[in-house]
């Protein structure tokens, strides 16, 4: 009874909106969650990573991005913040190399039915690419503490915009 109850509430209500909401709130969560985690711990994070639920978790993240393009970067930082104990700077390189691929067949995906602007790509493109060179390179100089604080605050910022 309940859920019917939830299903007629949410039906009205358009899904990107109710998707963005949820994904706001998570971000809110797991950066608090973060840093409370980040603030008990003084030895350096271990590599350790929990692989079969990301598969999973892979999966509906994967989804989420093919239908709404939501979280193709902030998501999927959340869920290794959340999952893993890698250095800051490894999270952000292992981020960045999946969200290459996952939004590669995203991409092309939707080019191959029409659903892509080729001129607002390109103009994307020449202020992301060198932004993505320089905030490559920095991470690479920035300690890892600081970085993962950025981390924390970008997702925060992010959940509170999308909330």
């Amino acid at each position: 009874m309940l859920t019917i109850q939830a299903l007629k509430r949410f039906a009205n209500l358009d899904i990107e909106q109710v998707l963005g909401q949820f994904l706001g709130l998570k971000f809110i969560i797991v950066s608090l969650f973060m840093l409370i985690k980040m603030m008990g711990k003084t030895e350096r994070p271990s590599e350790w990573i929990n692989k079969v639920p990301l598969g999973w978790v892979g999966f509906l993240g994967g989804l989420l991005v093919g239908l709404t393009s939501v979280g193709s970067g902030t998501l999927f930082m959340a869920i290794l913040l959340s999952s893993t104990s890698l250095a800051a700077a490894k999270l952000v390189g292992t981020d960045v190399v999946h969200a290459f691929f996952l939004t590669l067949s995203a991409g092309a995906m939707h080019a191959s039915f029409g659903h892509v602007n080729l001129e607002f790509v390109a103009w994307l493109l020449l202020g992301s690419v060198p932004g993505i060179l320089l905030g490559g390179r920095l991470t690479l100089r920035v300690p890892d503490r600081a970085l993962r604080i950025g981390i924390i605050v970008v997702l925060f910022v992010t959940g509170i915009k999308m909330v």
